[in-house]
């Protein structure tokens, strides 16, 4: 496999700079890492105000079955109402928190559909 085409996450301890964990992620994996602009921009198009009334949005890890592990963190923001930019990139108020919820969102039935 050509080394550019090889994914992975790694996460450290942010005190002592030593490796936690590492996953090797498959190329058509669903996870993207947003940037902190880019989960700016998703807010202010969820929430249709500028970003100057919004909080800054902070990396966050929140169990559910749509982040669940610590390889797959959240970006929050938002004002009087939360938005979390996904691991797929797309804004949303509330995370799934079944496996059903996740796929009806996605208007699937589930990863084979």
């Amino acid at each position: 496999m050509d080394r550019g085409e090889i994914q992975a996450a790694v996460i450290l301890n942010a005190y002592t700079g030593e490796l936690e964990e590492s996953i090797v992620l498959p190329s058509d994996c669903f996870f993207k890492y947003s940037t902190l602009a880019q989960a700016q921009q998703l807010a202010v198009e969820e929430l249709g105000v500028p970003q100057e009334w919004l909080n800054p949005p902070r990396l966050t890890f929140r169990q559910t079955a749509e982040t669940p592990d610590r390889f797959f963190p959240v970006w929050q923001v938002g004002l009087r109402r939360d938005v979390f930019i996904t691991p797929s990139a797309e804004s949303v108020h509330r995370l799934a928190v079944t496996e059903e919820e996740y796929w009806d969102r996605r208007g699937r039935k589930g990863p084979e559909a």
